[in-house]
C-alpha cells in the first residue's frame, strides 16, 4: 500500500504563466484569437487538511497582444492522494480597463525537490463585466499554464 500523502503546506508560493484562446459571443456573433500571455504571482494558504484546501489570491498582468493588471482569488482542491487539484474563484482586471469573471482550472503539480513543485493546469475564465466586455457579451479564456509552488513553511 502506497503511503499516504503529505499534508497540505499551510503556506505556498506561486508563480504562473499561461496562454491559450480568447473568445467572445453574443449577438449571433463570435471571434476567437490568441488570449495574452497571463502572468501571476500569488500565495496559497491552507483551510483544510481532508480533503487538502487551499484559499489563493494572485495579483495578473497580461502582456503581449495587450497589457493589463489585475486579481484573482478563490478556493483550490486536491480530492485524493494524487497530484490532480481543481480551482475555481473569481478573476478580475483592474486597470487600464476592467473585466470580471469566474475561473475553473484543473491539472496537477509534482514535487522536484524539497519545497517545490512543478504544476500544470488548464484554466478557463469567462468574464461577464466590465468595461473591456461588449454588453450582451461573454468573453471566455482558456490557457495552458505552468507554474512553480514553493512550500514557504
Amino acid at each position: 500500500m502506497a503511503p499516504p500523502p503529505p499534508p497540505p503546506s499551510p503556506f505556498e508560493l506561486e508563480l504562473r504563466a499561461g496562454w491559450g484562446l480568447s473568445t467572445g459571443g453574443g449577438a449571433g456573433m463570435s471571434t476567437t484569437r490568441r488570449s495574452p500571455l497571463t502572468v501571476a504571482a500569488g500565495v496559497a494558504f491552507a483551510v483544510r487538511t481532508h480533503p487538502a484546501t487551499a484559499a489563493y489570491a494572485r495579483l495578473v498582468a497580461e502582456a503581449l497582444d495587450r497589457s493589463a493588471v489585475g486579481a484573482a482569488a478563490g478556493l483550490r482542491v486536491q480530492p485524493g492522494a494524487g497530484p490532480l487539484r481543481l480551482g475555481g474563484g473569481v478573476s478580475t482586471l483592474l486597470f487600464p480597463y476592467t473585466a470580471l469573471g469566474a475561473a475553473t482550472s484543473a491539472g496537477g503539480c509534482g514535487r522536484v525537490g524539497r519545497g517545490l513543485a512543478v504544476c500544470g493546469d488548464l484554466e478557463a475564465t469567462f468574464y461577464v463585466a466590465g468595461s473591456d466586455i461588449p454588453d450582451g457579451r461573454t468573453v471566455v479564456q482558456v490557457q495552458l499554464v505552468a507554474g512553480v509552488v514553493f512550500d514557504a513553511m
